[in-house]
């Protein structure tokens, strides 16, 4: 798990009309003869999020300084739900068998958790599952609460007893983006009713 994190979700109410998504780090040379040698630095994508406070009742601007301070700025990384990719499946539905996340052996009895994001990219594996939202099958054979447990140290979905060789593991589930503040400085204006303040960013960091 993260050094530095607070299992704790980000206000969804707050992160309302929120704005981002996935950014990558491309080194370019331009040639002489007008081509370009590009060059990716990060194996994968990293998100960032805007989140507009815009006029907030006093109480809900409370909250938000409490979330800031308790998390000391940059200091603690927490959970962030993204409005747009936050499950398993291709919408808003969980369905245990959404993700292939391993293969039967015999004697396996931990799957590692991700999303396939596109064929040609490996899985993504830098989430936070919502541990109440996790589905387990196993050949289409969805398990029971007591037929498995979810390790969030590991990022596992740990099976009572190891599928048999050659059949398809696969999970279900909502998830967060583990991320952090982009500033330690957090800024709101009081006016009549209320506060507002600035744009807020927010940074993927690894678990």
């Amino acid at each position: 798990m993260i050094d530095g994190f607070h299992d704790v979700q980000f206000p969804t109410d707050l992160a309302f009309g929120s704005a981002g998504g996935p950014e990558f780090m491309t080194d370019i040379t331009a040639l002489s003869n007008g081509q370009e040698v590009r060059n990716a630095r990060w194996q994968g994508a990293r998100r960032r999020f805007l989140v507009s406070l815009g006029p907030r009742a006093v109480g809900r601007v409370r909250e938000l300084i409490a979330f800031f301070e308790a998390r000391q700025g940059r200091r603690f990384a927490f959970r962030f739900k993204d409005p747009f990719d936050h499950s398993s499946g291709p919408g808003e539905a969980v369905s245990p068998t959404d993700q292939e996340i391993g293969t039967g052996d015999g004697v396996t009895s931990r799957f590692g958790v991700s999303v396939q994001v596109a064929p040609s990219l490996p899985p993504r594996t830098n989430i936070l599952p919502v541990v109440e939202t996790i589905g387990v099958a196993v050949d289409g054979v969805v398990l029971t609460a007591g037929q498995f447990t979810y390790d969030d140290l590991e990022n596992q979905v740990v099976l009572a007893q190891p599928p048999a060789i050659g059949s398809t593991v696969t999970a279900g589930f909502e998830f967060d983006v583990p991320v952090r503040f982009e500033s330690d400085r957090l800024v709101v204006e009081r006016h009549a009713g209320g506060g507002e303040g600035p744009e807020i960013g927010l940074v993927e960091v690894a678990r």
